[in-house]
């Protein structure tokens, strides 16, 4: 290092990998998610659920990023955030930002039904369906970070 170069240009931040790598990090929570198998997947809550339990849960290989609870708080606002675009260009969008997916009118009824929220039947695979729609949407923000 000669005396022009920064800590900075030797060194990648915590908060310049995050910002780096996000819908990568949300992609791949995404991924586990969709295994349905996953020690800490719970079928009986939805998306940003899963998304931020199983996020708790295991460190995706980010060490800088997700040792710390302020980035993973960081990385929950930003998939929230993600989440209340992105599921207004999905094809089959209730209208509802907090029950997007729905197959009746009445998505509050749906989702607060003592039933896996994963099922096999409409209902689940709807939900599967809204998770495949935004893995690939992320997967096209994960080519640009």
């Amino acid at each position: 290092m000669d005396k022009y170069t920064t800590i900075s240009q030797t060194r990648t931040s915590p908060i310049l990998e995050y910002k780096m790598n996000k819908h990568k990090i949300m992609r791949d929570t995404l991924l586990l998610m969709q295994t349905e198998d996953h020690f800490a997947f719970n079928e009986y809550i939805g998306i940003c659920g899963n998304f931020n339990y199983i996020l708790h849960e295991i460190n995706l290989g980010c060490n800088l990023v997700c040792d710390s609870d302020c980035y993973r708080n960081a990385i929950e606002d930003d998939f929230a955030d993600y989440m209340k675009h992105a599921v207004e260009f999905w094809p089959k969008y209730s209208g509802d930002i907090t029950y997007p997916v729905s197959i009746t009118d009445r998505p509050s009824d749906e989702y607060n039904s003592d039933d896996s929220k994963w099922a096999d039947n409409d209902y689940g695979n709807a939900r599967r369906d809204l998770l495949q729609f935004l893995i690939d949407d992320l997967e096209i923000l994960a080519s640009g970070d």
